[in-house]
Order: structure tokens, then C-alpha cells, then sequence
């Protein structure tokens, strides 16, 4: 062996004797007991707070962190109902330190609110629902309800004002969107269609939101295409308190953009037998601003005129609970707008709404038994009527001033089963009627009409007869069925004004059904598919307006129109993983006798100087096919970082462009949340292609792609402040939305500032039970798949002033959370879901300290 040679075999033997030592790295271990009795604490969480790394004691108290870098660390250590004890050890190459815990037992004391729901397991649910609770839409601060559902996957906003924006649902609007109010429907007033579903209730009336976006549920009837909206305007945290309970609270609302002012003050109180919820509110909205499209300035100059509405309201919801399982509700709303504006892209042709009215009165019974098959009834009777006056101002001073009259009555049955431990069924009956009469004249410098109908008595009466079966095959597949089968009755008596011909005697017999699946792949990732029947009914709207538009265009109803069908098949992929959470869904629906306004040139205008004539007609048949993507990612455990992403394509049976089909929409927001100290920031983009794939036969054009952002921050203070601000599109930037027909431009930079107060009326000491009085909820929790996950649940659920404590066990993806005796879980499940983890409560127990 020569020199060279032996001089590479010892240096590679020196290398490798040295390399163990180098790999060498350090280990904490010791034991965790409890500090009055000595006994050993067995699955004792131990985590390292700035690596996020962790452990469990074993079965006789003992821990063991291994292969550690030098350096500091601080360990905390946790175990169900005992003090958390938080220590620094530092450790060098190789060590090994024995670091052992005496947890002290509990004694405090924490705050109590209602126990109200379980919550959806997003991981098992065939047909998810996106829930907006009452902080997300507190923190939106939107102007009008559509707004607030601006960041859902596959919704997109259309602005007519500042009052009249409509939500588009996977390419569907107005009665093919279907809008609940305290599960009960509400529909139009306008016989123009120019009051969305979302119009007549403002963002300060919803406590609460359910948006299920696309064809889904059987349960309901005649609109079912777009999707279904659940708005719910009650609080319900005080019904399982002991005594009496009361808070008074107050909001304040402005934005610079529309020189806006709105206001809501509340009082909300109840105990076991009873509660209410009696709010009132308004605001006033001037002209919005929009930046000028050619010369930029830091603030938006020029006025949409008009633009501007202003509103009052009062809501009074009140709950008896007379017995055991009996529950009665009842409920009132009044809701007055007045001088509404309705731009238009010519200034001569606009609209003014001098009055927009809806009331509702309904009446709920709910029997809850703990029978074996029979677990509930619930009945539901409501009347809604609504009054629209309006004055549309055309081209030589000509105005034409409206009247309409609308009627609704609804009664609704259910019945829910559980035949087997598998089987959730539940059976309904449903009858809604529609009625609506509307009257207009024409008004000059110097002669005026009579009132004349425009819709002369319409009608339309809608049964149905409904089953939906949620069956639990195994742990991995839930499946949804259902069926509907409803008879349609539309009527109307003859309209001599309107040129097409008016008299309508129609009668439809129309089913629709659901099949939907899903299927646990691991507890990370779940598959689903569905496949839904959907229709809408031809509705007085559709079959009789006749009036002209603010797009420029007079538009002529069509009474001989056919009921849409849908067909609407999904596959989505959604899952939890590490820091990662995501849904990915694709769908394509076909549609048949799709209703639209087509420009139609046969037709002559009964006003000059308008563009032309638009006329209702069935589009023979097309699709409209999309994919919504949602990604998040939890950069530490208070930042996220999140996209939403929406692409539509929609053609009819010849591959023409179907009107209405939004861009390709992106949503990327960055959110920091700080529980402990009571702050929220969040920065949001807005950004849309071009769309060059427009309909010209529907009087569309070519929209440009535009990126704006927005930047919004809070800060609660207690439990009785919360302070907010935000800067939207704060690059001024000109920019409008396809969807808006008007083609107008969106609101320029704007400023709000808002504050919330909460004050206790009565109640006493209600938030100070003792923790004899605590219960322990356990929850399974889907996604977690490191410590860092586990510190990122313990931190949000322990800042809620509700939690006493919570302790998470990584490999049996569980949680025991230990809480005041009326603890809102809502809120509770709530906050785990927004750190982006799945959610199930197993149970709700009294917390024994001694086992």
C-alpha cells in the first residue's frame, strides 16, 4: 500500500469514527406527575412552543424528546384538568437532561354563553355548506348582503347601485337563486326584477349565513339552480341560561366612498323558557365615487348618479320553550327603503325606487322526542307581503312611474327519522303561493296616463312533496338521496299593454332529485361526487315584465315561457394536511330551456331613443361547466395564507357564449389573527381575466382584466369594544365587472370605520360560574398531522374567554376542551374550522375532576 493510499484509508477512517460523534444530538426526558398525590400523568401533551415539536407521556408518566440541536427551549406541558407548566431547559451536543413536571390541579373559574349546535364535519359532508358566522360578517362590512359572499368559491357579485347587487352562483341569478330568511322564502317585488333576493336585508340584520353554491339539496323546490341562500337573523346563545339574561349593543358603520352612515342597536336576552332577539337599524348611502378612467388622483372624483338609498329596519324574534321538546317562534321583520338609485350607462335612462317595502310574519313549532325512529316536527306558516313603487326616466323627459303589489304564504311540514343507526331521513310538505299585481302610467312635462296593469293578477302556486335520506354506510361513505316531486300552477289575466300576449293558465308537473357521495380516501383527504336535478319555474318576473332598463334596452316578459331543468354532475377532492388545507371541485351542468333576454330585433321600443328591445326566451338547451379551487396555507399558527380561485365556461347547443358567465375570478387573502390580544388584520386581492367570451346577442362586451386590494384590521377590546378599519381598492383602481349590465364602474378607494359596543342589562355574574359547574366536550378533529397543528388548536380554542382548557391528542386526532357549563359551541367549532381543521363534537358531559 503506498503513501497516497494509506493516507486516504485513514482519513476516511477518521471521518467515519468522527461522523457518529458529529450526528450526535441532544435529549430531554424526565416525568410528569402530579404535584399533590406523586401519581403518574399518562398521555401528558409535552411540546416545545418554539419548534413545535412534541411528545406524550407513557403509561407511567414518562416522556422523551429526542434528537435535539443545541440550543433553548421551552417546553410546556399540559394534561386535562391541570395547570399547563411551562419550563426552559438548554441542552448542548449530546446531552441528556432530565427535566421532570408536577402539574397542580385546576381551580378557575371562566365565562358561559349556550350550548346550540354540533357543527359540520367538512371531511364527511357529500354537499358542504360554507358558513359565514357573525365576526366574519361583522369584519366584511359590506353595504348590501350580496357583497358578503364575494369570497365564496364560485359567487360572483354584480353591482347596480349601492342597494340593488346581485350574487351570481355558478353562473345563475334572481329566481334561480333561492333566498331563505329565518326558513322563509323570499322572492321579488319589482316586476322589472330590479330587487335581488339579497336586497331587502341588509348586512346588520344576519347574524348568520349558509350559502350552498350549485344545484344540491332536494328539499327545495322551484330556483334550486344557482344555489340556496339560509340567512338566520337570531342570536341564540341565551336560551340555557338559568336566569334571566340580557346585553343592549350598538354598531356605527362609515365609508368615505358613498359617504355611507349606518347604525343597529339590539336587545337580545332570554333563559331556559324563553329568548328574543329585537334589533333595529337604517342607514343612509349617497352617490358611490369611481376613480376617472384617463387621470389618476389619489381619490375617486366622480359620482355614479344615482347610486344612493337610504333604509330602516326592525327585527323581533321571540322563542317559548312551554315544555319539554316544545318549541314555538315568532317572528316579525319591517324593512322600509327609500329614494333608491338605479344608474344607468346612458344618463338620460335611470330609476328611481322612491319606496322598496317587505314584511314578514312567521310562526314556528318544533316538537323534539328522544323516541326511538322519531326525533322531530317541525312546522313553519309565514306571510310576506311587499310594495315597490319605482319612476324609470327615459330619453325626452318621459317617465314612467310603477306601482306593485306582492304577496306571499308559505306552510311547510317535517318530519325527522332515524329508523336505524345509519339512516336519517327526513319527510316534508311544502305550499307556497306568489301573487303579485302591478300598475304603471306615463307621466310628461304636461299630460299623464291613467295607471294601466302590467301585470294583471299574477299568480303562481307551487306544492311539493319532498324526501331526503342521509345514509351512513361505514366510516368511510356517507350518502345523500333524495326526491322531490311538485306541481306548478301559473295564472294571470290579460294585460292589453303588453304586445307578446298576456293571459296565462299553466300548469307544470316537475321533479327534481339528489344523489351525492363521499367517501373518506384517509383521514386527510376525502373524494365526493354528486349528481342533481334542478328546475325553475317561469316566474311573474319572467313572463311579464315590460319596462325599460337601465342598460339601455326596454325588455318585454314572455308568458309562454317552459320551466328550466338542470342536470348538474360535481367530483371534488378535499382535504387536511400538515399546515395545508384545500378543495378542489369540478362541475358541468347541463341546462334546458334556459331563460335569458335576448335582444330581439323584430320588435319595436315603445320608447324612443332606447337601444333596442330585449324579449324573455328559452334557450333550447346549453351547459355551463366550471372549476372552484380553495387552498390554504397556515404559515405559523396566526397568519394564513389562502386563495380562491373560479373558472366558468358556459355555451348553448350551437357553442355560443351563454350570457352571464363571470372570468376567471382569484381571490388570494392573507389573514393574521391574534386571539390573546384581541386583533385581526387581513389583506385581500380581487382579480379577474379579461373576458373576450361574451354574448353579443344578449348585449354584451368585452370586459378588461383588473387587480384591486383591500386591507382591513380589528381590534376587541373585552368583551364589550371592538374597533375596525379598512382601505378597499386602495390604488384607486378604474375597473368594472362583467357581470354588471349596466357595464358601469366599480367603487373607487374607499375608507371605513365601524365600532361594536356590548353592554350587560341583566345577568349578574353570569360569566363567573365555577368550574364544579364545567362541562368537558370532546372533539375528533380531521388534518392535524404534527405539533404544530396540536399548538395551533390549543392557542385559538384556550384565547376564546369561554375555554378553560384544552388538551390535544395527536394520534387519536381528538381534543378534550374543558369549559364552562353554557359554552356556545358554535363558536367553539367556529374557531377550530377557521384554523383549518374538520371538526366533530363525540359528546357533552359534566367535567369530573377526580376522574
Amino acid at each position: 500500500m503506498n503513501k497516497t493510499t494509506r493516507f486516504l484509508v485513514s482519513l476516511l477512517l477518521v471521518c467515519s469514527s468522527a461522523a457518529p460523534l458529529a450526528a450526535q444530538q441532544a435529549v430531554v426526558r424526565g416525568r410528569v406527575i402530579d404535584a399533590q398525590n406523586g401519581l403518574p400523568l399518562e398521555l401528558a401533551t409535552v411540546i416545545d412552543k418554539q419548534q413545535l415539536i412534541g411528545t406524550s407521556t407513557d403509561e407511567d408518566g414518562y416522556y422523551r424528546l429526542a434528537e435535539l440541536d443545541s440550543g433553548r427551549y421551552l417546553l410546556e406541558v399540559a394534561y386535562l384538568g391541570y395547570q399547563k407548566q411551562t419550563r426552559q431547559v438548554t441542552v448542548g451536543p449530546a446531552d441528556t437532561v432530565v427535566l421532570d413536571f408536577g402539574l397542580v390541579p385546576l381551580n378557575e373559574e371562566l365565562a358561559g354563553v349556550e350550548i346550540t349546535a354540533q357543527g359540520h364535519d367538512l371531511l364527511n359532508e357529500p354537499m358542504p355548506i360554507t358558513t359565514l358566522a357573525p365576526a366574519h360578517i361583522e369584519r366584511l362590512g359590506a353595504t348590501n348582503t350580496a357583497e358578503l359572499l364575494e369570497d365564496i368559491g364560485g359567487v360572483s357579485v354584480a353591482r347596480a347601485g349601492n342597494w340593488g347587487s346581485k350574487p351570481y352562483l355558478q353562473g345563475f341569478t334572481d329566481s334561480r337563486v333561492l333566498m331563505f330568511i329565518d326558513g322563509i322564502k323570499t322572492t321579488q317585488a319589482c316586476p322589472m326584477g330590479m330587487d335581488a333576493c339579497t336586497a331587502t336585508i341588509e348586512p346588520d340584520m344576519i347574524n348568520s349565513m349558509e350559502v350552498q353554491v350549485g344545484s344540491g339539496s332536494s328539499e327545495y323546490g322551484s330556483g334550486n339552480m344557482g344555489g340556496v341562500i339560509n340567512v338566520s337573523t337570531f342570536d341564540g346563545r341565551y336560551r340555557n341560561y338559568e336566569k334571566f339574561t340580557a346585553d343592549a349593543t350598538a354598531a356605527l358603520r362609515y365609508k368615505s366612498v358613498s359617504d355611507s352612515r349606518t347604525w343597529a342597536v339590539g336587545v337580545k336576552g332570554g333563559q331556559q323558557v324563553f329568548d328574543f332577539n329585537l334589533t333595529a337599524g337604517g342607514g343612509l348611502h349617497d352617490n358611490y365615487k369611481v376613480p376617472d378612467a384617463d387621470n389618476y388622483t389619489f381619490w375617486p372624483q366622480n359620482e355614479i348618479v344615482p347610486s344612493g338609498f337610504g333604509s330602516n329596519w326592525l327585527n323581533f324574534h321571540l322563542r317559548w320553550r312551554p315544555g319539554k321538546g316544545h318549541h314555538l317562534a315568532f317572528i316579525t321583520q319591517q324593512y322600509v327603503a327609500r329614494d333608491i338609485g338605479w344608474p344607468s350607462r346612458d344618463a338620460a335612462t335611470f330609476t328611481i325606487i322612491p319606496n322598496e317595502k317587505r314584511q314578514l310574519y312567521a310562526l314556528k313549532y318544533d316538537y323534539e322526542t328522544d323516541k326511538p325512529v322519531l326525533k322531530k316536527t317541525a312546522l313553519t306558516l309565514a306571510y310576506q307581503p311587499m310594495f315597490h313603487d319605482m319612476v324609470n326616466h327615459t330619453p325626452g323627459n318621459v317617465r314612467f312611474e310603477g306601482l306593485s303589489y306582492t304577496d306571499n304564504y308559505q306552510a311547510t311540514g317535517k318530519v325527522y327519522l332515524a329508523p336505524g343507526k345509519r339512516h336519517f331521513i327526513t319527510l316534508g310538505a311544502e305550499g307556497w303561493v306568489w301573487n303579485m299585481y302591478a300598475e304603471r302610467r306615463m307621466v310628461n312635462d304636461t299630460s299623464a296616463t291613467p295607471y294601466r296593469p302590467i301585470l294583471n293578477n299574477g299568480q303562481m302556486i307551487e306544492g311539493g312533496l319532498f324526501v331526503l335520506d342521509r345514509l351512513v354506510v361505514n366510516q368511510s361513505l356517507t350518502l345523500d338521496l333524495g326526491l322531490r316531486i311538485n306541481q306548478v300552477f301559473s295564472t294571470a289575466l290579460p294585460t292589453p299593454d303588453i304586445p307578446i300576449g298576456s293571459e296565462l293558465d299553466d300548469n307544470n308537473f316537475i321533479w327534481s332529485g339528489n344523489v351525492a357521495a363521499v367517501y373518506k380516501l384517509n383521514k386527510y383527504l376525502s373524494l365526493t361526487g354528486s349528481l342533481v336535478r334542478g328546475y325553475n319555474a317561469a316566474t311573474p318576473v319572467d313572463r311579464f315584465i315590460s319596462a325599460p332598463m337601465p342598460d339601455g334596452f326596454y325588455h318585454f316578459g314572455n308568458p309562454a315561457l317552459l320551466p328550466e331543468t338542470s342536470f348538474n354532475k360535481r367530483v371534488g377532492l378535499r382535504g387536511m394536511y400538515n399546515k395545508w388545507q384545500w378543495n378542489l371541485e369540478y362541475y358541468h351542468n347541463n341546462v334546458n330551456n334556459l331563460i335569458q333576454r335576448a335582444v330581439d330585433s323584430t320588435l319595436v321600443s315603445p320608447i324612443a331613443g332606447l337601444r333596442g328591445v330585449k324579449r324573455a326566451v328559452n334557450i333550447t338547451a346549453g351547459f355551463i361547466t366550471g372549476i372552484n379551487l380553495y387552498a390554504a396555507y397556515y404559515l405559523t399558527p396566526r397568519w394564513q395564507l389562502a386563495v380562491n380561485t373560479s373558472w366558468l365556461y358556459g355555451a348553448d347547443q350551437n357553442g355560443n357564449p351563454l350570457p352571464n358567465i363571470a372570468p376567471l375570478e382569484i381571490t388570494p387573502k392573507l389573514t393574521y389573527e391574534n386571539p390573546d390580544a384581541g386583533l385581526w388584520l387581513t389583506l385581500r386581492s380581487e382579480i379577474a381575466t379579461e373576458q373576450s367570451r361574451y354574448a353579443p346577442e344578449f348585449a354584451e362586451l368585452y370586459t378588461p382584466g383588473y387587480a384591486v386590494f383591500d386591507l382591513n384590521g380589528g381590534w376587541r377590546m373585552g368583551d364589550h369594544v371592538e374597533l375596525s378599519a379598512g382601505i378597499s381598492n386602495f390604488t384607486n383602481r378604474y375597473y368594472r365587472k362583467h357581470l354588471n349590465q349596466v357595464q358601469l364602474p366599480e367603487p373607487g378607494l374607499n375608507v371605513t370605520v365601524a365600532a361594536k359596543f356590548t353592554l350587560p342589562v341583566a345577568g349578574g355574574k353570569r360569566n363567573k360560574p365555577n368550574l364544579k359547574y364545567a362541562k368537558l366536550v370532546t372533539l375528533k378533529i380531521d388534518g392535524m398531522a404534527c405539533q404544530f397543528c396540536v399548538n395551533t388548536v390549543t392557542e385559538r380554542t384556550e384565547a376564546l374567554p369561554q375555554v378553560i382548557q384544552t388538551v390535544v391528542n395527536l394520534g387519536e386526532g381528538q381534543a378534550k376542551v374543558i369549559v364552562g357549563r353554557n359554552i356556545s359551541l358554535d363558536k367553539l367549532i367556529e374557531t377550530i374550522q377557521r384554523a383549518g381543521f374538520s371538526v366533530q363534537v363525540i359528546s357533552v358531559e359534566p367535567y369530573d375532576p377526580v376522574n
